[in-house]
Protein backbone atom coordinates (compact mmCIF):
# COMPACT_ATOMS: atom_id res chain seq x y z
CA UNK A 1 0.00 0.00 0.00
CA UNK A 2 2.80 2.38 0.89
CA UNK A 3 4.59 1.85 -2.46
CA UNK A 4 1.53 2.98 -4.35
CA UNK A 5 1.46 6.13 -2.25
CA UNK A 6 5.02 7.08 -3.23
CA UNK A 7 4.38 6.35 -6.88
CA UNK A 8 1.24 8.45 -6.72
CA UNK A 9 3.15 11.34 -5.19
CA UNK A 10 5.86 11.10 -7.87
CA UNK A 11 3.28 11.06 -10.64
CA UNK A 12 1.52 14.04 -9.09
CA UNK A 13 4.80 15.97 -8.88
CA UNK A 14 5.64 15.26 -12.50
CA UNK A 15 2.15 16.24 -13.63
CA UNK A 16 2.30 19.54 -11.71
CA UNK A 17 5.60 20.67 -13.23
CA UNK A 18 5.21 23.52 -15.71
CA UNK A 19 5.65 22.58 -19.34
CA UNK A 20 8.58 24.35 -21.01
CA UNK A 21 8.77 25.09 -24.68
CA UNK A 22 11.84 23.65 -26.37
CA UNK A 23 12.93 27.19 -27.28
CA UNK A 24 13.26 28.15 -23.63
CA UNK A 25 15.79 25.44 -22.79
CA UNK A 26 19.31 26.65 -23.44
CA UNK A 27 22.59 24.85 -23.59
CA UNK A 28 25.14 25.70 -20.88
CA UNK A 29 27.19 27.77 -23.33
CA UNK A 30 24.12 29.69 -24.48
CA UNK A 31 23.06 30.34 -20.90
CA UNK A 32 26.38 32.01 -20.01
CA UNK A 33 27.00 33.71 -23.32
CA UNK A 34 27.18 37.50 -22.91
CA UNK A 35 24.75 39.60 -24.93
CA UNK A 36 26.50 41.40 -27.75
CA UNK A 37 25.34 44.87 -28.77
CA UNK A 38 23.36 45.08 -32.02
CA UNK A 39 25.48 47.98 -33.27
CA UNK A 40 29.25 47.61 -33.40
CA UNK A 41 30.78 49.78 -30.68
CA UNK A 42 34.46 49.09 -30.03
CA UNK A 43 34.67 51.46 -27.05
CA UNK A 44 38.46 51.82 -26.91
CA UNK A 45 38.39 55.13 -25.09
CA UNK A 46 40.07 56.73 -28.11
CA UNK A 47 37.69 58.39 -30.57
CA UNK A 48 40.10 58.07 -33.49
CA UNK A 49 40.75 54.35 -32.86
CA UNK A 50 37.01 53.74 -32.41
CA UNK A 51 36.37 55.34 -35.79
CA UNK A 52 39.07 53.25 -37.50
CA UNK A 53 37.60 50.04 -36.02
CA UNK A 54 34.09 51.09 -36.99
CA UNK A 55 35.21 51.86 -40.57
CA UNK A 56 37.00 48.50 -40.78
CA UNK A 57 33.84 46.76 -39.61
CA UNK A 58 31.84 48.57 -42.32
CA UNK A 59 34.34 47.61 -45.05
CA UNK A 60 34.59 43.96 -43.98
CA UNK A 61 31.02 43.09 -44.90
CA UNK A 62 31.58 40.49 -47.63
CA UNK A 63 33.19 37.06 -47.68
CA UNK A 64 35.70 38.20 -50.32
CA UNK A 65 36.92 41.00 -48.04
CA UNK A 66 37.16 38.59 -45.11
CA UNK A 67 39.23 36.18 -47.22
CA UNK A 68 41.64 38.98 -48.19
CA UNK A 69 41.85 40.14 -44.59
CA UNK A 70 42.57 36.64 -43.37
CA UNK A 71 45.27 36.02 -46.00
CA UNK A 72 47.00 39.33 -45.26
CA UNK A 73 46.87 38.84 -41.47
CA UNK A 74 48.31 35.33 -41.79
CA UNK A 75 51.23 36.70 -43.81
CA UNK A 76 51.85 39.80 -41.71
CA UNK A 77 51.65 38.25 -38.24
CA UNK A 78 52.85 34.74 -39.14
CA UNK A 79 50.26 32.95 -36.99
CA UNK A 80 48.70 29.53 -37.60
CA UNK A 81 45.50 29.53 -39.65
CA UNK A 82 43.58 27.56 -37.02
CA UNK A 83 44.09 30.40 -34.53
CA UNK A 84 42.33 32.87 -36.80
CA UNK A 85 39.55 30.32 -37.35
CA UNK A 86 39.23 29.98 -33.58
CA UNK A 87 38.85 33.75 -33.16
CA UNK A 88 36.06 33.88 -35.75
CA UNK A 89 34.23 30.70 -34.75
CA UNK A 90 34.80 29.97 -31.07
CA UNK A 91 35.03 33.54 -29.82
CA UNK A 92 32.60 34.90 -32.45
CA UNK A 93 34.75 37.93 -33.18
CA UNK A 94 34.30 40.10 -36.26
CA UNK A 95 37.12 41.43 -38.45
CA UNK A 96 38.09 44.51 -36.37
CA UNK A 97 37.98 42.50 -33.13
CA UNK A 98 40.13 39.75 -34.64
CA UNK A 99 42.64 42.39 -35.69
CA UNK A 100 42.59 44.02 -32.24
CA UNK A 101 43.16 40.62 -30.60
CA UNK A 102 46.04 39.70 -32.91
CA UNK A 103 47.63 43.15 -32.69
CA UNK A 104 47.43 43.28 -28.89
CA UNK A 105 48.96 39.79 -28.68
CA UNK A 106 51.69 40.60 -31.19
CA UNK A 107 52.67 43.93 -29.65
CA UNK A 108 52.25 43.13 -25.96
CA UNK A 109 53.36 39.51 -25.80
CA UNK A 110 50.06 38.46 -24.17
CA UNK A 111 48.56 35.14 -25.37
CA UNK A 112 45.74 35.56 -27.90
CA UNK A 113 43.48 33.21 -25.94
CA UNK A 114 43.69 35.50 -22.88
CA UNK A 115 42.77 38.55 -24.94
CA UNK A 116 39.97 36.92 -26.94
CA UNK A 117 38.62 35.18 -23.83
CA UNK A 118 38.50 38.44 -21.87
CA UNK A 119 36.76 40.23 -24.73
CA UNK A 120 34.32 37.36 -25.31
CA UNK A 121 33.28 37.47 -21.65
CA UNK A 122 33.07 41.30 -21.50
CA UNK A 123 31.99 42.67 -24.91
CA UNK A 124 29.85 45.33 -23.28
CA UNK A 125 32.95 46.80 -21.57
CA UNK A 126 34.68 47.21 -24.93
CA UNK A 127 38.35 47.27 -25.84
CA UNK A 128 39.11 50.00 -23.30
CA UNK A 129 38.63 47.41 -20.55
CA UNK A 130 40.78 44.81 -22.34
CA UNK A 131 43.59 47.32 -22.87
CA UNK A 132 43.33 48.25 -19.17
CA UNK A 133 43.59 44.66 -17.90
CA UNK A 134 46.49 44.03 -20.31
CA UNK A 135 48.28 47.08 -18.84
CA UNK A 136 48.32 48.93 -22.15
CA UNK A 137 47.92 52.66 -21.70
CA UNK A 138 46.88 55.32 -24.17
CA UNK A 139 49.94 56.82 -25.82
CA UNK A 140 52.52 54.22 -24.83
CA UNK A 141 54.60 52.42 -27.47
CA UNK A 142 52.48 49.24 -27.52
CA UNK A 143 49.29 51.29 -27.85
CA UNK A 144 50.69 53.23 -30.80
CA UNK A 145 51.75 50.00 -32.54
CA UNK A 146 48.24 48.57 -32.08
CA UNK A 147 46.76 51.76 -33.49
CA UNK A 148 49.10 51.54 -36.49
CA UNK A 149 47.97 47.95 -37.16
CA UNK A 150 44.32 48.99 -37.00
CA UNK A 151 44.97 51.91 -39.34
CA UNK A 152 46.50 49.48 -41.85
CA UNK A 153 43.31 47.35 -41.72
CA UNK A 154 44.88 44.50 -43.72
CA UNK A 155 42.18 44.62 -46.41
CA UNK A 156 44.10 44.96 -49.64
CA UNK A 157 45.06 42.80 -52.61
Amino acid sequence: MRAYGLIGILIACVMCQPAFAKDEIKSPTEAYKPKRPDVYTPNTGDEELDQMLHDLNERANTELIKVKFRRNVLQEFNIPEHKIDQLFRQYELNVPDVLMTISIADNSGQPMKNISGAYFKNPEKGWKYILYIMNIEYGDRVYELIKKDIENGFIYD
